[in-house]
């Protein structure tokens, strides 16, 4: 039989640990509530850029291309999106055209953005953007 004062102690020990559940219960769900209404932010964006002078490539996070002092460390020119003629196979950064769009109607914004994308070797329109992932698979090979 067990002693008397050992079921007192029991019953005691026993509504600890049951607080302590419950406690434990408690916070995990306010944890998930928490993160209902402020979900954690996203990872940042890496972006690969490219010298629009010497060619240099580089991964960055650069949420505005017109409003960062990132520069290229070899020559101290702008980076900017990479595209590839697919006429001539050339490489280029572009710069996006920094124009104020309540200063422009739509089709100016859209032709200035296109003689930007133009290959600076072969003046041709036949261009398309290429992906960090596209220059992975490219030193890959």
């Amino acid at each position: 039989m067990i002693p008397e004062s050992l079921k007192k102690l029991y019953a005691k020990h026993k509504i600890v640990v049951l607080l302590i559940l419950a406690a434990i219960a408690f916070l995990c769900l306010a944890h998930a509530a928490f993160r209902a209404i402020f979900p954690p932010a996203p990872p940042p964006h890496i972006e690969t850029f490219k010298c629009v002078s010497c060619g240099d490539v580089k991964e960055l996070v650069i949420p505005d291309i017109h409003n960062t002092s990132e520069r290229c460390k070899k020559c101290g020119n702008r980076y900017g999106y990479v595209y590839k003629c697919l006429d001539c196979s050339y490489e280029f950064g572009v710069v996006p055209p920094d124009i104020k769009p309540w200063t422009v109607n739509k089709y100016q914004m859209m032709d200035a953005w296109k003689n930007a994308t133009n290959c600076p070797t072969c003046k041709s329109e036949n261009t398309q953007r290429v992906t960090g992932q596209d220059l992975k698979a490219k030193k890959a090979n």
